[in-house]
């Protein structure tokens, strides 16, 4: 695919959020996205990460981006970004791809890790998209994109 073909055919594209765009292929998604003219929130851990995207697809595009850091394995942090969905009226796309595996047995693995595992991989896309579907409702448009791997599973 083309770096400006279509990869979901929108007229007026408004807004996407993307969680895990820091990398890998929430990076991917918020570059097809920006080149369709999506303005976007990227959502992650890595700031530093986060603010080179987000230059670099303000650069090669004419959309507005947002970062907001945030750890999804906590909840507190889970509660600001649903707050944040809410606020967003134009909400067209919500792509849930944050994630990460634990490179270990599950006995070996500290129960702490699991729980953080099942915040980021369960709670927060349910969170996000109960936010995000009652907006999708009233607009009569809206997709949610959940990603998944089979990476975390040892």
């Amino acid at each position: 695919m083309s770096k400006k073909e279509n990869f979901m055919n929108w007229d007026n594209p408004e807004v996407a959020l993307i969680t895990g765009s820091s990398s890998g292929i929430g990076a991917e998604f918020a570059r097809k996205l920006a080149a369709q003219g999506f303005n976007l929130i990227l959502v992650a851990r890595r700031k530093e990460k986060l603010e080179a995207l987000s230059k670099e697809l303000e650069k090669e595009n004419s959309i507005n981006t947002k970062i907001l850091v945030a750890d999804l394995s906590k909840l507190s942090e889970n509660e600001k970004i649903v707050s944040k969905i809410k606020e967003i009226e134009n909400l067209d796309i919500l792509v849930n791809n944050a994630g990460f595996g634990i490179n270990n047995t599950f006995l070996n693995t500290d129960l702490a890790q699991h729980v953080d595992m099942i915040n980021v991989h369960f709670t927060s896309p349910v969170m996000f998209s109960h936010a995000a579907i009652p907006v999708m409702l009233r607009r009569k448009r809206g997709v949610i994109i959940n990603t998944s791997s089979t990476a975390a599973i040892n």
